[in-house]
């Protein structure tokens, strides 16, 4: 098959599982273009895919400056993908990620056989804070657009209930979660040792990590207040080392020194957080909303009990007491009580370590993309030798419900 994958928000785990996505694909024959917007392309994304093109000469690219918020350069990236579509197809597959991607490339004049497939990598209707006007326009939206799509791909059984509610046909939806390929070796165990040596850890510090953007929705307010409870409740050597960036920092850090933990908390910046994740012992967790975090994944792979908040990819991947907890609803206290109990336990730590890869392994890539490519075939009905195991998808919904 012929794909072509859109994304705009080639950022965090979106970004990663379009890469991803599309080495699978070239590995298993399928001829692959991707378009994405250079707007908000991370780091992690750009050197990824300069890898990938390296790898995979004939993987076709091309960059089309696609706005976050609606306005009127929508309609010269609209007219830039059609005339990338009409120069380069037909394809069989246009696969559209992230919100504005999928908003544009739905509205595309398709020739006559290309299917439609569109993966929001989280709704917007997943943000509890998105209320009254707003969020019936948003739920029309993407109820219409729904419409014109042949499929629409949620990453967790959370999303596929928000998709239902947000008013996309129960027929279109099918839940695909993403996946990581674990790497257990020495050499990632030592790099964890020489992170923590790096930062001045002894070895006895219990390093707290937490991977997320500084924006409002990842509320990276609540860890730190949840820390400062924490260092209050126990006489353990604590760290709390935060990945990330974005439009937050300086608010986040000002908030470190109001509560009096800055010393105990390191800002890292734009760093690589999977490679960072062996040299942590917890991984706190405290978004409103995600659809399916990679860092969950992350941290699990890397035998890392997690503390969470009920967000995607939650219900799938941690149980509690056995590769983590839950904190819901959130509340400080509780989620600095969960904390605690794996701070003081290091054989729970242990425990849990080993039921986090294990569960992690459930959840490899070869499987993401194999039920992408079974569900472009039955969009284009190309006969296949396995269907998509949409019962298993529909059992982890009504497990998780």
């Amino acid at each position: 098959m012929k794909v072509l994958l859109i994304i705009e928000a080639a950022l965090g785990g979106s970004g990663r599982h379009v890469l991803d996505l599309a080495e699978g694909l070239m590995a298993k024959g399928e001829t692959v273009h991707l378009v994405y917007s250079p707007l908000r392309a991370d780091y992690r994304f750009t050197t990824g895919l300069a890898s990938l093109r390296k790898a995979r000469l004939e993987l076709r690219c091309h960059p089309i400056p696609i706005t976050r918020e609606l306005d009127i350069s929508d309609f010269r990236s609209y007219l830039q993908l059609t005339g990338y579509v009409r120069r380069h197809g037909p394809f069989d597959i246009i696969h559209s990620h992230s919100t504005k991607a999928g908003f544009l490339a739905r509205l595309l004049l398709r020739r006559r056989g290309t299917r439609s497939v569109y993966t929001p990598h989280a709704l917007m209707t997943l943000d509890p804070a998105l209320t009254g006007v707003r969020r019936r326009a948003v739920c029309l939206l993407e109820s219409t657009l729904a419409r014109l799509s042949d499929a629409v791909v949620a990453v967790s059984a959370n999303e596929h209930r928000c998709a239902v509610e947000t008013g996309i046909e129960a027929d279109k939806l099918v839940v695909i979660p993403n996946g990581l390929d674990q790497v257990h070796d020495t050499p990632r165990t030592q790099r964890g040792q020489e992170i923590r040596n790096s930062l001045g850890f002894s070895p006895n510090t219990i390093c707290i990590g937490w991977i997320c953007r500084l924006v409002a929705y990842k509320e990276p307010g609540r860890v730190l207040e949840s820390f400062a409870i924490l260092k209050q409740h126990t006489a353990h050597p604590v760290r709390l080392v935060m990945i990330g960036w974005g439009p937050l920092e300086a608010a986040v850090r000002r908030r470190a020194t109001e509560l009096r933990v800055s010393n105990d908390v390191l800002f890292l910046g734009q760093v690589d957080g999977a490679a960072h994740a062996p040299a942590f012992d917890i991984l706190a967790h405290s978004s409103r909303y995600e659809a399916f975090g990679y860092v969950f994944l992350e941290a699990l792979s890397s035998g890392v009990p997690i503390v969470t908040t009920r967000v995607g990819g939650a219900d799938e991947l941690i149980s509690d007491g056995v590769t983590g907890y839950i904190c819901d609803p959130w509340d400080a206290e509780a989620f600095a009580g969960y904390l605690q109990r794996l701070v003081e336990n290091p054989r729970l730590r242990s425990t849990m370590a080993l039921a986090a890869r294990e569960r992690a392994a459930q959840f490899g890539v070869a499987r993401m993309v194999d039920s992408i490519q079974e569900l472009y075939r039955r969009v284009c009905n190309v006969p296949t030798s396995t269907q998509i195991d949409r019962g298993a998808a529909q059992n982890a919904f009504e497990q998780s419900s």
